[in-house]
């Protein structure tokens, strides 16, 4: 028996305060600023049956296409003053055949006071005002669709110092100083304060919602045997537990798509806004994609009938944390949201319980089809299975599973697509396992659907090692390691904070970064970060990082606050940094004279001829010996050629010391830096040399990932130019075929021998990373020190 994933593709709306934009209440003519933007190269009958294909094999179903666009309130749109005084900006943005259309901005600021609205073209449906409160850390926004073809962006906001008087105001963003003069002569020369940039529009051929009724949207899309949490007496022992539990709207690549997932407590009950779900809900999600996912939480209905219209709380951003692949694994994934959710949403993060013991009964409590909150009942004791989709087969019995769904007086709740990552509660409501998929359906079967089990979400081998594979890691900062935690309720706690921290590394050389880690207890809600002597010098994110420049001892203090007070916790002589000190260069890793195919090698003959190879290699830190810039990197050919060959080499940092889940290359190089691409001839029987086009600052603390992407047009032969290696155990990925090969590579541990030339840093040096807020850091001559350098990761 194989089982169906349960997500399913759709927007929806966003919190915002209300409002009405500033044209319909002054009754302005229609924009005429407009941008035209039209799917490109698209080949529809391709499409199609790409589309159909997909709904088969119970697949995402594509809603549309994200079009790449350039667009900004600097350089585009038109502006307006207002009968009050303020100013209008207004961009139009059609696309004549989209069902709906939404908007990403990549770069996002709002000033206080300022209003964003976003409508469709006769104003039917309005989403805003959107405020500073919407602001994030990384300063990216994404909005749903919007039904018809056109959008109408809008923007409002008071110059800060009058129309004509206004001063400069300095901001930064992604590291850049941008001056913001709010004065002009006239409207046409008005520069805003706010930093908004269109980086993507979405595109949606495919989306129900929109096309068919707009005042239904997705409420009401799941099935009629569905079950409101808000139903008696199925959700009254459970209006703790549905307080923790969102849907998610995701990204990934172009496409968008529902599933649901509940928060989870710590064992320092801090409220880290950690968020358990499925990892297929976004499996090849980059990071710039957890950038704008969207969790809303309290979309319920208020009662037991379908009435009514729910809120939407929603937080915008995430990042992942540990993952778990449903092939082979428990498909588990753990993400912590860019914000933590105000106490007026009256949230709560869920129990759990990775005892493995079975439960006689329980409940899920999910978001079908991205509906309202429902909740679905069962009475049979748990089963552990194996999951298997006929494709993917997970960990050996790595799932609970049970006969069936239980009927109850207001329906038979099941599970259906966007309850993927819903939470499975046990009898005493902690969280036991995530949901995969199953074969249930309102219309029957009634059968018990596949649940990841949490006790192997917490740490298995079958998911990988280390922190990026266990939730332990993460929901244990404590180290108590209990095998059930009770959920917490932050309204109830009724004490200041009590501060804690810790630093890693704490011996550290001139230049190189610490990353605090806060393990406050009784819930902060504020941050106050002191560095003495470092970069920057304070901070109020939750969990920051900092480097010095100079050697010596430095003494970092923590002030956390919530409603009852604050605490502060002062570590004195804490950070010990000691001078820079380049490593001896070129540094060679690996003495083996075994050879093989990667990184050089390529076939033309035979049955197993490929012309793509692709290795990716994890060499230590330790190894490595020190941070510098990397000019050069070297491999040891066994044979020479003379053949030419196309070559990309991709660099990056990483916490990770081996493979532990075969993935597609494309994966690891998202968020990798490109420093070579070109051609090359391995005509040395030696160490054969590359000089990057791109140098890369390596910071000398985190191990470094090596990506190379060799092929070739040509027919060489079999010039396969083997390469030496030495054993290293899982840190050598590899791929190879012929065609660019997009499937999971193999883990083995013949990791390429090479040779990295690195040269030191001009001293002093501050090397540090943009910090992921808006950043200003002044120097008293308005100009970096001689000699300084900034290093931007």
């Amino acid at each position: 028996m194989f089982f169906v994933l349960f997500f399913t593709t759709g927007l929806q709306a966003q919190i915002s305060r209300q409002g009405t934009p500033a044209s319909i209440e002054y009754n302005i003519p229609d924009v005429l600023s407009s941008v035209d933007v039209q799917p490109t190269g698209i080949d529809w009958q391709t499409v199609d049956a790409e589309d159909q294909l997909a709904m088969s094999q119970n697949l995402p179903v594509r809603a549309g296409f994200s079009l790449t666009v350039d667009k900004s309130i600097d350089n585009d749109g038109e502006w307006e003053q207002l009968p009050d005084g303020r100013m209008m900006w207004r961009l139009r943005i059609e696309t004549h055949s989209a069902v709906s259309v939404g908007i990403v901005f990549d770069m996002f600021h709002l000033p206080e006071g300022s209003e964003l609205y976003l409508y469709n073209e006769d104003k039917s449906f309005i989403i805003g005002a959107f405020t500073s409160d919407n602001n994030n850390p990384n300063n990216v926004f994404s909005t749903h669709l919007v039904p018809g073809s056109t959008i109408i962006i809008e923007y409002i906001e008071t110059p800060s110092q009058g129309f004509m008087n206004g001063g400069l105001n300095e901001i930064m963003i992604e590291g850049t100083g941008t001056k913001r003069k709010p004065v002009a002569t006239s409207p046409s020369e008005y520069e805003s304060e706010a930093i908004l940039h269109i980086g993507e529009v979405i595109y949606a051929y495919n989306d129900k919602v929109n096309e068919d009724a707009m005042s239904t949207r997705d409420l009401g899309d799941s099935g009629s045997c569905q079950v409101n949490i808000n139903c008696s007496p199925e959700g009254d022992s459970w209006q703790d537990e549905k307080r923790g539990v969102a849907r998610i709207l995701f990204r990934e690549g172009a496409g968008w798509y529902w599933c649901s997932g509940t928060l989870v407590n710590n064992t320092l009950e801090n409220g880290t806004p950690y968020f358990l779900t499925a990892y297929h809900c976004g499996a090849v999600a980059s990071a710039a994609d957890h950038n704008v996912w969207q969790f809303y939480f309290n979309y319920e209905r208020p009662g037991c009938p379908n009435t009514g219209t729910p809120v939407t709380n929603m937080i915008t951003g995430c990042v992942l944390r540990a993952e778990g692949d449903i092939s082979g694994g428990t498909d588990m994934q753990l993400v912590e949201l860019n914000s933590t959710p105000p106490l007026t949403w009256n949230i709560y993060y869920n129990g759990w319980d990775y005892s493995g013991n079975t439960t006689p009964s329980g409940v899920s409590i999910h978001h079908p089809a991205g509906d309202a909150k429902k909740i679905s009942t069962f009475s049979s004791t748990t089963t552990t299975t194996t999951w298997w989709d006929g494709t993917n087969m997970g960990a050996n019995n790595g799932h609970w599973t049970f006969t069936s769904w239980d009927a109850t007086p207001n329906g038979q709740g099941v599970s259906e697509g966007g309850s993927s990552g819903s939470p499975l509660f046990n009898s005493a409501g902690r969280v036991i396992g995530t949901l995969s998929g199953g074969s249930s359906d309102c219309g029957g079967p009634y059968s018990g659907d596949l649940y990841g089990r949490f006790d192997m979400h917490w740490v298995s081998a079958y998911n990988g090692s280390g922190n990026a594979y266990e939730c332990r890691y993460w929901l244990d900062p404590a180290g108590l390691d209990p095998t059930v935690w009770d959920g917490m309720d932050p309204n109830a706690v009724v004490g200041p904070p009590v501060t804690d921290f810790s630093g890693t590394p704490t011996t550290i050389m001139a230049g190189q970064t610490v990353q605090f880690s806060d393990l406050t207890t009784n819930l902060p809600q504020d941050w106050n970060w002191t560095f003495s002597g470092g970069f920057p010098a304070t901070s109020t994110l939750r969990n920051p990082t900092c480097s010095w420049a100079t050697p010596g001892v430095y003494t970092v203090e923590l002030t956390t606050s919530n409603s009852y007070g604050s605490d502060t916790e002062t570590k004195v002589n804490y950070i010990t940094v000691t001078p820079y000190s380049a490593p001896s260069s070129p540094v060679t890793i690996g003495t083996g004279t075994n050879s093989s195919y990667w990184p050089y090698g390529i076939s033309t003959q035979g049955l197993g001829a490929y012309t793509y190879v692709v290795s990716a290699s994890i060499y230590q830190a330790s190894e490595i010996g020190g941070g510098g810039v990397i000019t050069d990197l070297a491999w040891r050919p066994s044979t020479a050629y003379g053949d030419t060959r196309n070559m990309q080499i991709y660099l990056k940092h990483t916490s990770e010391a081996q493979f532990s889940t075969a993935v597609p290359y494309a994966n690891l190089i998202t968020d990798a830096e490109l420093v070579y691409d070109g051609t090359f001839v391995p005509n040395i029987n030696g160490w054969h040399n590359n000089t990057l086009t791109t140098p890369f600052n390596y910071n000398g603390g985190d191990n470094l990932m090596v990506i190379v992407v060799v092929n070739t047009t040509g027919n060489p032969g079999n010039d396969n130019s083997d390469c030496y290696y030495s054993t290293s155990a899982s840190r050598h990925q590899r791929w190879n075929g012929s065609a660019d090969p997009t499937g999971n590579g193999t883990i083995d541990n013949n990791r390429p021998n090479i040779q990295i030339t690195i040269t030191g840093y001009s001293a002093p040096v501050a090397n540090f990373g943009v910090l992921p807020t808006l950043l200003v850091e002044d120097f008293e001559s308005g100009a970096l020190p001689t000699g300084w350098q900034i290093l931007d990761e």
